[in-house]
């Protein structure tokens, strides 16, 4: 069992025509046991901005609270909320900070290339391939 899926959890988003979506499980476990079903796993990062964040449950709150304090500091620096675009590397930094050490996260569902149904659909971790079957099969009975 990989430490990634040790937790479980799953993030994905959706991009429409003028609009994204972004859902989580609740669900937080150890291995196959269920401890609670109210753990977060989508943070708000100010106005509109929100991040998903799937993996090992101690390093989603490091993560989290990580990018929170990066964020206030940028917002009380610049005197302006953050672009997504700059949020994005903001995202990186500290992930490639620990890149010897590193946190296991996935912050940001990465689309698969090989296929393009994923491309307005990225989904990550442990939920990945329920969620692909079930895009698969909407996507077919449409």
């Amino acid at each position: 069992m990989s430490i990634m899926s040790y937790n479980g959890g799953a993030v994905m988003a959706m991009k429409g025509k003028n609009c994204v979506a972004i859902a989580a499980d609740r669900h937080f476990g150890i291995q196959a046991q269920m401890v609670t079903t109210d753990f977060q796993e989508i943070f708000p990062m100010g106005g509109w901005l929100y991040i998903g964040l799937a993996g090992l449950a101690t390093d989603i709150q490091t993560v989290a609270q990580c990018l929170k304090f990066r964020l206030n500091l940028y917002e009380l620096k610049e005197g302006q909320q953050i672009k997504p675009y700059t949020f994005t590397s903001m995202v990186a930094n500290p992930l490639y900070e620990k890149h010897f050490g590193p946190y296991y996260t996935d912050p940001s569902p990465e689309p698969d290339p090989a296929n393009t149904l994923i491309s307005d659909f990225p989904a990550s971790r442990t939920g990945r391939n329920q969620f692909l079957v079930l895009l698969k099969k909407s996507k077919s009975h449409s």
